[in-house]
């Protein structure tokens, strides 16, 4: 291919290291192959300069770690042969090294350039699946075969697009769906959980929809997830978009889920409940299976509407919008809100819920949708029983047996 008109040799990416670093280089690399495919058939033209995650140093050894999974490896060997004394810099971005980091860099040039092979039709449809909106479900199957320690192998030369995207663009797609999707036990995202463990150790009592989730005096390391003994993903609901996957969950009334988890332990059937939230006046209606109508609550005024509470999830600001619109094409002729948020107008006060894609972070780590609400009641189940049998002594009376 004649490149004598460029004006330049080389495209080099430099990121920061992490999970988002790794999605500005895929975003680059497919505005490369949607508006300029020949530059990515120039070998060695596209480059990256990468630079640690982490450093691990002891005395005068120094260990230098391009890949989370690749220290935390490192990690759980010296911790299963007892070794100990290293000391761990994370680096946050490109921002955190020093001056003598970048010397240090750019004196080892073999390291820390790695050239991309050239763009292969595999490579391409690779790509279109990462970043093509109407993928979501090759996206979905694509995730499932994630395994657990998966890195690029940051010690060769030349890096194949291929290997780029299933080895290091995927951990950015499953830490874009670990932050916005929550975990079924305890219905947290890790910013919530890290929120708790940070008002834990304040000694401030966490209510969420009036149930206390922790002993204010408890102490600790940050959980992988806590263990509430009913489902709160289904008290505090959760919104969230990843990557192939999305979750929308109601909230329920805790009275509720309470009284289902006691009719499964009794084996007795389960009630069907019906999405609520705390002080909402207005009316949730169930119109079809897994969809419900929700409306707001208004009062006539004379001529005029008063709307005294806007149907869940919609927001004052986004009605008033709605309501400009309206007052522009002459379908309403007035309205005007005041301090209390109280709005007259001709209104349109219904939205809908739907508990068709209720999506979690199953026990294992993989992302499941939940068929139906008995699923994670029934996992409720088990919890309630074995607090049940703890508390009454029987579990440790049926350890003791076994053992004797």
């Amino acid at each position: 291919m004649d490149t004598s008109s460029l004006r330049y040799g080389h495209i080099m990416i430099m990121t920061d290291q992490d999970h988002d670093g790794s999605h500005i280089k895929g975003l680059i690399i497919n505005f490369l192959d949607h508006f300029f495919p020949s530059l990515l058939k120039i070998p060695e033209f596209l480059q990256e300069f990468i630079t640690p995650i982490i450093r691990a140093t002891k005395r005068n050894e120094t260990k230098d770690f391009f890949t989370i999974p690749e220290y935390e490896s490192f990690k759980e060997r010296n911790e299963a042969n007892g070794i100990t004394g290293w000391s761990i810099k994370y680096y946050k971005g490109l921002g955190t090294s020093t001056p003598k980091d970048a010397k240090y860099y750019f004196s080892n040039l073999d390291i820390h350039v790695k050239n991309f092979m050239t763009m292969t039709d595999s490579d391409k449809e690779l790509i279109d699946l990462a970043f093509n909106k109407k993928k979501a479900d090759n996206r979905k199957h694509w995730l499932s075969e994630y395994e657990p320690g998966t890195y690029l192998d940051q010690s060769v030369k030349n890096i194949s697009i291929t290997d780029f995207v299933n080895r290091e663009l995927i951990l950015f797609s499953m830490a874009d769906n670990v932050r916005s999707i929550p975990s079924v036990i305890d219905g947290f995202k890790p910013g919530q959980r890290k929120l708790v463990m940070l008002v834990s150790t304040l000694h401030i009592i966490m209510e969420s929809s009036h149930c206390d989730l922790l002993d204010p005096d408890f102490k600790g390391i940050e959980p992988e997830h806590y263990v509430p003994i009913i489902p709160m993903v289904l008290v505090n609901g959760a919104d969230g978009i990843g990557t192939g996957w999305s979750t929308n969950i109601p909230n329920y009334n805790p009275l509720d889920i309470v009284a289902n988890i006691r009719n499964l332990i009794k084996g007795k059937e389960l009630v069907e409940m019906i999405p609520w939230y705390r002080n909402f006046r207005g009316e949730i209606i169930e119109q079809s299976s897994n969809k419900f109508v929700v409306n707001g609550v208004a009062e006539e005024c004379g001529t005029d509407i008063s709307v005294m509470e806007l149907p869940v999830g919609t927001w004052t600001q986004n009605y008033k919008e709605y309501l400009e619109a309206s007052l522009s094409n002459g379908t309403i002729k007035h309205f005007k809100e005041n301090f209390t948020e109280k709005i007259t107008f001709n209104l349109k006060l219904s939205t809908s819920l739907s508990t068709s894609n209720m999506v979690c972070f199953d026990k294992n780590g993989k992302i499941k949708r939940l068929a139906t609400l008995g699923d994670e009641l029934v996992k409720a189940e088990n919890k309630a029983r074995f607090i049940k049998a703890v508390t009454s002594g029987k579990l440790l009376e049926k350890m003791v047996k076994e053992l004797t």
